[in-house]
């Protein structure tokens, strides 16, 4: 199970990928939305941990562009993770077809529990 992770921070990469990895999930890495687009035209992701503020393309505007990639691609399960947990922000982030919505910093057991969630129902 590949999950991608598009974060700029590094500390806060390192932090998820470690999460991710010891749940026994794989891993791959992009600094901002644009990486996380074309990452999702590579295929094989079967989740996306997205930052919302990123340099380059933020996670909201990735999120509207993989959400408009055909078949299976635009429907895979994407999660906001920020820092800005207001209603404006998630309001925004479930308008561009975002699945679910985590603050930071993250916590493992939510971080988990939301990506056991999605991918349970995905595979339904």
């Amino acid at each position: 199970m590949q999950i991608l992770i598009a974060e700029d921070n590094v500390i806060n990469q390192k932090l998820v990928d470690l999460i991710c990895r010891k749940a026994g999930y794989q891993t791959r890495i992009v600094p901002d939305g644009e990486a996380a687009v074309e990452a999702m035209k590579d295929g094989g992701i079967q989740l996306v941990l997205m930052d919302v503020m990123m340099p380059r393309m933020d996670g909201i505007q990735a999120t509207r562009l993989i959400r408009a990639m055909p078949g299976e691609t635009g429907r895979i399960p994407i999660v906001a993770v920020t820092a800005h947990t207001d209603g404006d922000n998630r309001e925004a982030c479930h308008s561009a077809g975002m699945d679910a919505f985590i603050g930071k910093p993250v916590r493992p057991a939510e971080l988990l529990t939301v990506m056991a969630d999605l991918l349970t129902r995905g595979s339904a």
